[in-house]
């Protein structure tokens, strides 16, 4: 049986605080008179905000484990209050959700004014209206290949940026140092690349899903560590729907009545980094003549579909294969006889 909850807690963070609303289920009061509270963003005031919840239930009488706790995604701030919420009271089964979404659900409220303790009141009633799932935390080793992702992704971009200044030098002491330059930034590149491979062969189930992942055309070893990095377990899916949802690859249909037809597009919902890596596997991929996504993309370009369109059912299928392979346990197999792949999952 599950849990009736009763109270909501939302909780606006930043660097040094975060600012708590309390709203009970029963409550109908406007979303000002919502008792709201900041705090400092640490141990100390983990504890200030346990027993400023406490107090509020027992005036309310609501039972332990009749309150939740819903914050927005704000990186690192977000997931190290939810680690030290965890490790204190894991009854209120924090819940972190997609900035966008929150963004969208307080423009409904038609504010005037825009705060810290307004945000907090607002994700209250987001999470009394929408109940969002309890935030799964990846392990420490993911949370380590995926900081290492975030780096190297960091040091490539400042690659570019050297080597773009050194198209434009003019003097060749300039040029000289400028690709000293460039070649430290590689030689850390490959530090970290190495790093990360370590990292993924030390864990016997990880490594195993990074193989499986490689095992479909297109993608390496970089575009795998950097799928498990942000997607973290891929089986945590119900559906293959939920999974292309949530990484912003699947359709988005805008029409109403008659007047209104756009074009289906992208989503583009989640991780950007996500569907820029899905786009290069997929460019890769349909490279390949014996692939499914190389039919699929041939298929969608005959029946009238743009490059750009058959593409991104391209990296849809993409996200849907990795999850199926990952759930079956066994390496991606194309036959051209069913033009199907295998094993296949819905």
């Amino acid at each position: 049986m599950t849990q009736q909850i009763t109270a909501w807690c939302g909780i606006d963070v930043s660097k040094a605080t975060f600012d708590a609303a309390f709203l009970c289920n029963e409550s109908s009061d406007h979303i000002r008179r919502i008792p709201v509270k900041n705090f400092r963003n640490d141990g100390i005031g983990v504890r200030s905000f346990l027993a400023w919840l406490k107090r509020l239930e027992a005036n309310t009488k609501i039972p332990l484990q009749g309150v939740r706790v819903v914050m927005e995604a704000t990186g690192r701030y977000s997931t190290k209050l939810f680690d030290r919420l965890m490790e204190k009271r894991p009854e209120l089964r924090p819940a972190i959700i997609n900035s966008a979404a929150a963004a969208k659900h307080r423009e409904s409220f038609h504010l005037k004014h825009k705060n810290d303790s307004l945000d907090a009141r607002a994700l209250s009633y987001f999470g009394r209206e929408r109940e969002p799932r309890e935030y799964e935390a990846p392990s420490p080793r993911l949370l380590e290949i995926s900081q290492l992702v975030k780096l190297r992704r960091s040091m490539v971009d400042e690659r570019a940026r050297w080597k773009l200044r050194l198209q434009a030098s003019l003097l060749q002491p300039e040029a000289s140092r400028i690709e000293q330059v460039i070649a430290f930034k590689t030689a850390m590149i490959e530090d970290t690349e190495a790093e990360i491979r370590r990292l993924i062969g030390e864990e016997r189930d990880l490594s195993a899903d990074h193989k499986l992942l490689m095992s479909i055309p297109g993608v390496g070893f970089l575009t795998a560590a950097i799928v498990l990095s942000i997607a973290g377990d891929l089986r945590r899916f119900r559906t293959g729907r939920q999974c292309a949802s949530w990484a912003g690859v699947s359709p988005k249909e805008r029409q109403s009545g008659t007047s209104v037809r756009k074009k289906t597009r992208m989503s583009k919902a989640g991780n950007s980094f996500l569907r820029k890596t899905l786009y290069m596997a997929s460019l890769a991929a349909i490279r390949n003549k014996k692939s499914l996504f190389r039919e699929m993309y041939d298929r969608l370009r005959s029946n009238n579909k743009t490059a750009k369109q058959a593409l991104g059912a391209v990296m849809r299928k993409m996200i849907l294969v990795m999850r199926s392979i990952l759930i079956s346990g066994e390496p991606y197999r194309f036959s051209n006889e069913s033009s199907k792949e295998l094993p296949a999952a819905s």
